[in-house]
């Protein structure tokens, strides 16, 4: 599947929530034909606009032997080792630091990377003299899970798309120390992430391009249309369902479930067919679905491969709702993808199919 490295960072900076950001930052990252060499140019461009704005800092408490009273006195330690008799004392005090977790997992990230054998010598340089301008704050005892220990505000919102990058670049440096293989190499073939970004980048595309006022954009949870016959707890054995994505208007109620997949359609007898677990798995969405005052329509979509599609149909009995297939394709310039995606939604077909046409055959 070919999709073009500028496209796939925007997929990334609307999947993070951070697309304005993304294109203010994507300057000089035409040059680069792979994501690790872009998304490290992208960092450099962000940490040095920190640099400029000023790192953000905080009050972290301090412990330290002091002659000069300050804070709090800590009477335990300083009793211990008699330090009153030598006009000491251990005091724990606030002092305003750049030594804040965000600031250090960014300066872990950069001396990891300065000397990436992948890394283009010119953005090797630019990284070496981030670094000699970085506050030297702690790198010591950090790892993946520090990322989910950080806590940004209003204030400081800025970092998200540079910590983002951060812990995409690490876990691709440790997935490399594990299989030898050069950062990002089998990103996009990676079936797990690909399908999470995906559906990230199309839930993040209609929560921001539809009008706020008209559509609600999120991921939604159905009751099947079951009841015990039994007893009351039989229904805690029946399995939750939830959308990829529900976009619902007044008129309207669209469940969009996104499918990486390399094929939207399966060989079968030397006939192409839509996959059958792909077309069960949304006629069970709409079939569930308690909104009969809208139109209801189940959409699978695809990247496009090797076919476009855009399949219609409707149930026989009954004109609601309205089942499709349809593919996006990625490997084109991404103001087109973004239409793409609009008119999927926007001009959705009026479909009237005759009794003959109104059924379609899986794989």
């Amino acid at each position: 599947m070919s999709i073009p490295i500028q496209n796939i960072y925007y997929m990334l900076a609307y999947a993070w929530d951070k697309l304005e950001e993304a294109e203010v930052l994507n300057v000089g990252t035409d040059k680069f034909d792979d994501v690790f060499n872009l998304l490290t140019k992208v960092l450099v461009n962000g940490v040095n606009h920190l640099l400029k704005r000023g790192l953000d800092r905080d009050y972290l408490e301090n412990e330290d032997l002091t002659n000069r009273l300050r804070g709090k006195i800590l009477f335990q330690p300083s009793i211990k080792q008699n330090t009153f008799q030598q006009a000491l004392a251990y005091c724990a005090y606030d002092d305003l630091s750049y030594n804040v977790l965000h600031n250090r997992l960014i300066r872990a990230m950069l001396e990891k990377i300065r000397n990436a054998a992948d890394l283009d010598n010119e953005l090797q340089h630019e990284v070496r003299q981030i670094l000699a301008r970085y506050p030297a704050v702690s790198t010591q005892g950090l790892g993946l899970a520090s990322f989910k220990q950080v806590r940004l505000h209003r204030n400081n919102s800025n970092y998200k798309l540079l910590l983002s990058i951060c812990k995409l670049i690490w876990e691709e440096l440790l997935l490399i120390e594990e299989v030898g293989e050069r950062p990002f190499k089998n990103f996009v073939q990676d079936k797990r992430k690909m399908a999470y970004l995906f559906e990230s980048f199309l839930l993040n595309f209609y929560k921001k391009h539809l009008d706020r006022n008209e559509w609600e954009v999120k991921r939604e949870g159905i009751c099947w249309l079951l009841s015990s016959l039994n007893l009351d707890s039989d229904a805690d054995f029946i399995p939750s369902m939830g959308t990829d994505i529900s976009l619902i208007s007044n008129k309207r109620h669209i469940i969009l479930d996104a499918k990486f997949y390399p094929e939207a359609l399966k060989s079968r007898y030397d006939k192409k067919k839509l996959i059958s677990s792909n077309l069960y798995q949304i006629f069970s969405y709409v079939q569930n679905l308690r909104d009969n005052s809208k139109e209801i329509e189940g959409v699978l979509v695809y990247p496009e491969v090797q076919q476009s599609l855009s399949l219609a149909y409707k149930f026989q009995r009954w004109d609601k709702p309205l089942i499709r297939a349809v593919t996006v394709n990625l490997n084109q310039d991404w103001r087109l993808i973004e239409n793409d995606l609009l008119d999927l939604v926007l001009k959705s077909p009026s479909v009237r199919l005759q009794k003959e046409s109104s059924f379609v055959s899986v794989g």
